[in-house]
């Protein structure tokens, strides 16, 4: 993404070769796509993305700081990641953060991720047969109904008339 970036805002390639442009954006593509968020599609997109802007992050401070001959460093990547942070929680909440005391590698939050996902799914799937054993419980007490009204209504002496079959129903 930062040779994207680069290539439009037509960086000289010495200023490639120093390394920062693509060292902030893969920083911040790491920490957005799979260290602090669940690594799924979704995660990895948005750090795309993140890593774009902080290459651009990268280019406007470089020409902010040339002045003052400071260097850029990690600033963009600190910059872009935790706006970052801030705008996901609040506008994306189908990301899955993962909490801070239990930061591992990217590939343990994705088998976590998919245990609790295997988990809840069970869960849901358990809570759910009450209702639907009800529901099945429901018409065949419906149809057991209806079957000993209609052998009822077939026992009846012939002298009852329509009428008084509703009034026994009712």
């Amino acid at each position: 993404m930062y040779l994207l970036a680069a290539v439009n805002l037509q960086v000289t390639p010495d200023d490639l070769y120093t390394g920062l442009w693509g060292y902030n954006a893969v920083l911040t593509a790491i920490a957005i796509g799979g260290v602090f968020y669940t690594p799924n599609l979704f995660s990895i997109s948005i750090g795309l993305g993140c890593a774009f802007v902080a290459s651009l992050a990268s280019w406007g401070l470089a020409a902010l700081f040339a002045p003052l001959k400071l260097p850029v460093l990690a600033l963009p990547f600190v910059i872009v990641t935790i706006s970052c942070f801030l705008i996901l929680r609040r506008s994306l909440p189908s990301l899955v953060p993962v909490a801070l005391h239990t930061v591992a590698s990217p590939e343990e939050h994705r088998q976590r991720f998919l245990v609790a996902k295997r988990i809840i799914s069970n869960f849901r799937r358990i809570l759910q047969l009450p209702f639907k054993a009800s529901r099945v419980n429901c018409c065949l007490n419906k149809r057991l109904l209806a079957l000993k009204e209609t052998c009822a209504i077939s026992s009846m002496p012939s002298t009852k008339t329509k009428a008084d079959i509703c009034v026994l129903k009712n």
